[in-house]
């Protein structure tokens, strides 16, 4: 039985596994023509400056817990091999975008400076158009056989979740000057901007593992709750860990007086409503036969994380 201490060996596994396909996949021949530029550069410096790798890692376990596998399968063979990588580049090339100065203008990120304090915002802004492109050839080259429908719709969704993660990040700009914010409001933005690629993980490795709709309901449903819980604890982590801890600049949200969940129910309420979420999140999964172990560890360590 694996406990909650196994978590961070897990991940561990799985973050060494999904970078080095993620440095094959930047010697791509199709990316010769950016090297001639400092775009590649770029792209590297952001994608392999660390991170969790929490999404391309739930697309993986997603997978192995439809086939009720307890182990880690061989990269290559599973399913959602594919999907990691391209949403582990989404993501990557979305955080380029947010620390732009015209967004939420950020100094670190990972403990890093931002791409465009190495780069300029110019070249970064290329390297994150790249990187929310070249995912799509990578879904599709790197997926194992699939019948057309199914990837299809897989790209399909993928390109929605992307245009809603868009979404999201425009609303998170327009939000601060709206006189009356809701906490509806706030919900839609995060689970547009945070939600949508966390989500996409987990329901897209489940149709390409051969999930049937019972279970692609469920875990939807798991994913979505999930990616909630994940905001409000990056809210509380903004207001109570340091700058050097969470890798960003913290008590940025109170400065920039962010509306946040930890603004709207104060660290005791967020803390509780991301715990209620997760507990709900793990009962969604039960309801259906799979192999889920490992996505009730991940939902856990999401609100126990401490960056």
């Amino acid at each position: 039985m694996l406990l909650q201490s196994d978590i961070k060996s897990i991940l561990k596994q799985y973050q060494l596994t999904i970078e080095a396909e993620l440095e094959l996949l930047l010697k791509e021949p199709s990316l010769n023509s950016l090297a001639q530029s400092q775009a590649l550069e770029s792209m590297h410096y952001s994608v392999m400056n660390g991170g969790k790798r929490l999404r391309a890692i739930l697309a993986l376990i997603t997978a192995e817990a439809v086939l009720n596998s307890e182990t880690q399968a061989d990269f290559k063979t599973n399913p959602a091999s594919g999907l990691a990588l391209a949403i582990e580049l989404v993501h990557c090339g979305s955080l380029i975008h947010d620390d732009l100065p015209c967004m939420d203008d950020g100094d670190l990120r990972r403990g890093k400076p931002t791409n465009h304090k190495v780069y300029g915002e110019a070249m970064a802004l290329l390297a994150g158009d790249t990187l929310l492109c070249y995912p799509l050839e990578v879904l599709i080259t790197k997926t194992p056989e699939l019948a057309k429908l199914k990837i299809t719709r897989v790209v399909l969704e993928l390109i929605q979740a992307i245009k809603d993660m868009i979404a999201g990040q425009a609303l998170d700009l327009e939000l601060p000057s709206k006189a009356q914010k809701t906490i509806e409001d706030l919900k839609k933005m995060q689970e547009l901007k945070t939600g949508a690629l966390l989500r996409a993980s987990v329901r897209l490795a489940a149709i390409l593992a051969g999930a049937n709709e019972k279970q692609i309901i469920a875990l939807d449903s798991y994913a979505n709750k999930l990616g909630l819980a994940f905001q409000i604890t990056d809210d509380i982590l903004d207001n109570t860990i340091s700058t050097d801890q969470l890798g960003k600049t913290a008590g940025k949200d109170l400065k920039q007086n962010k509306f946040t969940f930890v603004q709207e129910y104060g660290l005791e309420g967020a803390s509780k409503l991301a715990i209620d979420l997760i507990n709900s999140a793990k009962d969604d999964i039960d309801s259906v036969m799979i192999y889920t172990a490992k996505l009730k560890l991940i939902a856990d360590y999401v609100i126990s994380r401490n960056n």
